[in-house]
C-alpha cells in the first residue's frame, strides 16, 4: 500500500443518514427545534449537541485529556489499554467527561446511561469501607483457633489421655516446647499481617484523597485544599481545632467539609484516635492534633504546590513523628519515620497523584518531609547536635518545591 492509499484510508466518512441530518440541521440555520418531528429528528438533535460543544471554553480536565489520546492512538492503529466499549456507551461516556461527570447536563438521549456510569464512577470516590479490617481480624481469629485446636494435642490433657494418669517430666517439657516454638512462630506472623493490612486500607485512602483532590483542583484552578492562606501574626500552625488561622490541618479538612471526601478516607488505621464518622455538620477541622492521621504540605508559606503542575511535591503522608514531639515540647529525631505503621515507614501522596511508599522521609532529592528547608540546612552544619533543633510551629517552606508537612 503506497503513502496516498494509507491517507485515503484515515480519511472520515459520513453514513448518508448522518450526511442527510446534517444537511436538514444546516437547512434549519442549526436550530435543531425546526426540524420536522420524524425519526431522523433524534439523529439531528444528537449532531446538534456535539456541534454545541465547539462553542464552549477548554475544559482541562485530565480525563478529557486521557479519553482524547486514547482515541487518538485507535485512530493511528495502536492498542488502546483500556477495554472497548460499545458505541452508545463510548459516546454516553465521553459526553459525560466532557460535561464534568454531570449527568444532568447530558442530552435527554444519553441522560439514562449516563447516570449509570456516573454512578460506576462514583464507587472510586466511595469511602473505604471498614470491613477490610474485620475481616483481617476475623481471618486471624480463625488462624488461632486452629493454632489452639494443634495445640491442645499436644496439651497436659492430651497426654494424660495417650498415657494415662501419670505425666512425665519429659512430656511436659516437651509441650512446654512445642507452645513456645509456635508462639514464637506465629505471633509475629500474625502482627506482620496486622500491619499489611493496616498498610493496604492506608494506601486506599490516599488514592480516594488524591481523587478529591483533583476533583478539589478542578474546581478551584489547580489549587491543593486550602481554609485559609493566612496565619495569624505570631501564631502557629499547629493548633489543631482552634481557628484555621491557626492549624494547616484545617485546611485539608476542607476536602471533607465541602464533600470531597469522607472522613473515614482521611483516618489511617494505625491511628487508633482517628475519627471515622459522626462529624459535627459545622466542623471545619479535627478537634485535637492526636487525631490527624496524615500530614498535609504547610499552606501558610509565600508559595505554595499546585496540583498536577509545577514541580512534583509530595503533598501529603502519614503524620509527622517531628511535628507531634515538637509540639509536646519534646527533643525530635528528623530521621524517624511516621508511628503510623510501627515507624517503618510512611506512604506520600504526589501533586501528580501517584501514592508511594518512603523507607525513610528523606527524599531522593535530599529534601526531609518533615523539615523546612532552613532546618534542614542546619542539620546538615551540626549533625552531631541531631534531635536538639526542634520546631516552633511557625516555620514555613521556603518554596514550592520545599516539601514540608504537618502536623
Amino acid at each position: 500500500m503506497n503513502h496516498d492509499e494509507h491517507q485515503t484510508d484515515l480519511e472520515p466518512s459520513l453514513s448518508p443518514r448522518d450526511a442527510a441530518a446534517i444537511e436538514a440541521l444546516i437547512n434549519a440555520g442549526f436550530d435543531a427545534s425546526r426540524i420536522p418531528a420524524s425519526a431522523e429528528r433524534k439523529r439531528v438533535g444528537r449532531i446538534s449537541s456535539l456541534l454545541n460543544l465547539l462553542r464552549s471554553g477548554p475544559g482541562p480536565d485530565p480525563a478529557l485529556i486521557d479519553v482524547t489520546m486514547a482515541r487518538v492512538n485507535r485512530a493511528a492503529g495502536l492498542p488502546a489499554d483500556e477495554t472497548p466499549l460499545c458505541p452508545d456507551d463510548q459516546e454516553t461516556l465521553d459526553a459525560l467527561v466532557m460535561a464534568a461527570f454531570d449527568p444532568s447536563r447530558l442530552p435527554s438521549s444519553l441522560r439514562a446511561r449516563g447516570v449509570k456510569q456516573e454512578a460506576v464512577l462514583s464507587l472510586l470516590t466511595a469511602a473505604t469501607a471498614p470491613a477490610s479490617g474485620s475481616l483481617a481480624d476475623r481471618t486471624l481469629a480463625r488462624v488461632q483457633a486452629h493454632i489452639d485446636a494443634e495445640q491442645g494435642a499436644y496439651s497436659l490433657a492430651g497426654v494424660r489421655r495417650a498415657r494415662g494418669a501419670g505425666v512425665r517430666l519429659r512430656d511436659l517439657l516437651s509441650v512446654a516446647a512445642v507452645i513456645l516454638i509456635g508462639s514464637a512462630v506465629l505471633l509475629p506472623v500474625m502482627s506482620s499481617m496486622r500491619e499489611q493490612s493496616r498498610r493496604a486500607l492506608c494506601r486506599t485512602n490516599l488514592g480516594s484523597t488524591a481523587l478529591a483532590m483533583s476533583n478539589y483542583a478542578s474546581a478551584n484552578r489547580d489549587s491543593l485544599p486550602v481554609a485559609t492562606a493566612s496565619l495569624v501574626p505570631g501564631g502557629t500552625w499547629w493548633q489543631v481545632g482552634k481557628e484555621p488561622q491557626q492549624s494547616n490541618s484545617a485546611n485539608l479538612f476542607t476536602l471533607t467539609r465541602a464533600g470531597y471526601v469522607p472522613i473515614a478516607a482521611l483516618a489511617c488505621p494505625g491511628n487508633p484516635a482517628a475519627p471515622t464518622a459522626n462529624v459535627s455538620p459545622g466542623a471545619f477541622d479535627w478537634r485535637r492534633i492526636e487525631e490527624v492521621s496524615y500530614s498535609y504540605q504547610i499552606m501558610f508559606g509565600a508559595q505554595r504546590p499546585v496540583w498536577r503542575r509545577g514541580p512534583e511535591a509530595v503533598v501529603l503522608a502519614d503524620r509527622s513523628p517531628v511535628v507531634l514531639r515538637a509540639f509536646h515540647g519534646e527533643p525530635v529525631d528528623p530521621f524517624t519515620n511516621a508511628p503510623n505503621h510501627a515507624c517503618q515507614g510512611q506512604h506520600t501522596l504526589r501533586n501528580d497523584g501517584s501514592v508511594g511508599w518512603l523507607a525513610s522521609p528523606v527524599l531522593p532529592n535530599g529534601d526531609n518531609i518533615w523539615l523546612p528547608r532552613g532546618i534542614e540546612v542546619q542539620i546538615q552544619k551540626f549533625m552531631e547536635k541531631r534531635g536538639l533543633a526542634p520546631l516552633n510551629g511557625n516555620e514555613v517552606p521556603a518554596s514550592a518545591d520545599d516539601t514540608f508537612l504537618g502536623p
